[in-house]
């Protein structure tokens, strides 16, 4: 789980405050027990207490920070868009303008577009703007995810646990503890080649532990 945060850097980071374009819109996921109801019993508890998220991205900020973010996070306030858009505008046409400069001075100018259009660019990243998996569950380790991952849609989801022997991953937190009790994995399916106190190195043979390495890229 993330570390905890003092009263006091709670209230700091509550009043920080960023501009930010809403890229998606999803109906928040609601934790109350709905087992003993019947369908329509639960669409009726669903529309009374109907919340949304959104999928926000901060402007002028590396995308690896966009997330979901309930309705309590959001203030629109018109005027700070506009100076902000214009600010982030003109940063924006200054930066493209140094990317051209560059990219004529050099004859090996290469970037991770390389070889495509910007027709291709565009396409590339509206299919990566929404991050996949918000959150892993490593072990006992808890790490927010940058970027989008390009994983099954059965596995888009706020935490993927990933078991830190084995490297098996699933969606189901009940699954992935059932899993810890019973795998009896404790280090890397291989040859221990080098060791320096507390830390090992394995060779894993790719063509023998095929379920391992392909969890492990």
């Amino acid at each position: 789980h993330p570390p905890q945060l003092t009263k006091q850097q709670n209230k700091q980071r509550y009043l920080e405050q960023y501009v930010a374009e809403i890229k998606e819109k999803r109906a928040a996921k609601d934790n109350a027990d709905t087992s003993d109801l019947t369908i329509e019993q639960v669409e009726k508890e669903m529309k009374n207490s109907m919340r949304y998220e959104y999928y926000i991205h901060y402007l002028g900020i590396d995308r690896r920070n966009d997330r979901w973010v309930t309705e309590q996070f959001l203030k629109v306030d018109h005027e700070e868009i506009q100076r902000q858009e214009k600010t982030i505008n003109k940063e924006e046409e200054e930066k493209k303008e140094r990317h051209r400069e560059q990219r004529d001075k050099s004859f090996l100018y290469n970037d991770e577009n390389l070889g495509m259009n910007e027709k291709e660019v565009q396409d590339f990243l509206n299919s990566t703007k929404i991050k996949t998996v918000e959150s892993i569950q490593f072990g006992k380790n808890w790490l927010e995810t940058w970027y989008f991952t390009a994983l099954p849609k059965e596995y888009h989801t706020k935490c993927l646990y990933i078991c830190d022997f084995c490297l098996f991953f699933c969606v189901d937190k009940r699954e992935f503890l059932r899993h810890s009790m019973k795998c009896e994995v404790r280090h890397p399916p291989g040859d221990e080649i080098y060791r320096d106190d507390a830390i090992s190195f394995f060779e894993v043979n790719g063509s023998s532990e095929k379920t391992y390495c392909e969890n492990l890229s």
